[in-house]
């Protein structure tokens, strides 16, 4: 009986290992300097048993990817968690910003990612001008199948409501989150 219950436990993992999806939309994200820009996401899912009991799936984010123009400029962003708060641009020309959650911290929390020799370099420090700022980035988890439309405007993120299984309930999702926590990159 051991062995068939183990044969079923490894079955399954190997089942869940090949199972994942994609969901993608464009989004329009108004930016501090008044201007909209149209971001392109895409999130990937994993499906993963849970570590109390591993028959008991859910779909775990494995890659949130944003795409954008800006300026002529085709800047594109990639992280392993759905914590992704702003597009910033600063006064400087091509000066573009995001902030998300960074797991290369010392302290964990919030990064500024910069846009520097064309890749995305996180700072020493979150700029004291974003500090406070509410987010332009809707805050989706998307792992429920058909909740997000192909572009979603600001009027329908402002309007509508989801159900969010991470917190369970329905709440709005442009989240009046401000960015608070600093994150000390690593040395």
């Amino acid at each position: 009986m051991r062995g068939l219950k183990f044969i079923a436990l490894m079955s399954l993992a190997v089942l869940l290992m090949g199972c994942s999806k994609t969901v993608q939309w464009e989004e329009e994200v108004p930016l501090n300097t008044g201007e909209t820009i149209w971001v392109q996401r895409k999130d990937t899912f994993d499906r993963v048993g849970g570590a109390d009991n591993p028959l008991k799936t859910a779909w775990a984010l494995k890659l949130r990817e944003l795409k954008f123009n800006r300026q002529g400029q085709e800047y594109s962003f990639q992280t392993q968690v759905y914590a992704t708060m702003m597009i910033h641009e600063f006064d400087s020309p091509k000066a573009i910003a995001i902030v998300a959650w960074a797991t290369d911290c010392a302290k964990r929390g919030y990064g500024e990612f910069r846009w520097v020799n064309s890749s995305w370099q996180l700072q020493k420090n979150v700029s004291p001008t974003l500090i406070g700022k509410p987010r332009n980035l809707m805050d989706f988890y998307s792992g429920v199948d058909g909740e997000i439309p192909p572009k979603v405007t600001q009027e329908f993120i402002v309007n509508s409501h989801f159900e969010d299984s991470r917190r369970g309930g329905t709440e709005s999702h442009l989240l009046d989150s401000r960015i608070a926590t600093n994150c000390s990159r690593s040395k």
